[in-house]
């Protein structure tokens, strides 16, 4: 269940609503730098001082983006229609996962 993982910890949710911009750009370095691997990504987002559990919430997504979507990101990853794809396909999940409303997810 979403309780038993992700961003539950008081110190993670209080960085993934304080810094959630910072957070993204963060993702998107790691997932640029990563391919989108799901474990990379999340070692990768780790070193902005999230929990192991809370950074695989990340990688998650990064990986759903690539599998879902990579027709619409391989060439333009920072582009609407790889956003929109993302937000369609994997972001109700990340959210879950992070445990914010979707709304405050960038």
């Amino acid at each position: 269940t979403a309780a038993d993982r992700g961003c539950s910890a008081q110190a993670d949710h209080v960085s993934v609503l304080g810094e959630r911009r910072a957070l993204h750009a963060t993702l998107d370095r790691c997932s640029k730098d990563c391919w989108a691997a799901s474990e990379c990504v999340g070692r990768c987002v780790a070193r902005a001082g999230l929990s192991a559990r809370c950074s695989a919430c990340f990688g998650e997504v990064a990986a759903c983006t690539k599998l879902y979507c990579l027709d619409k990101c391989a060439l333009d990853p920072d582009g609407g229609a790889c956003r929109e794809c993302a937000r369609a396909v994997c972001m109700d999940a990340y959210a879950e996962c992070v445990g914010v409303p979707l709304a405050l997810v960038p």
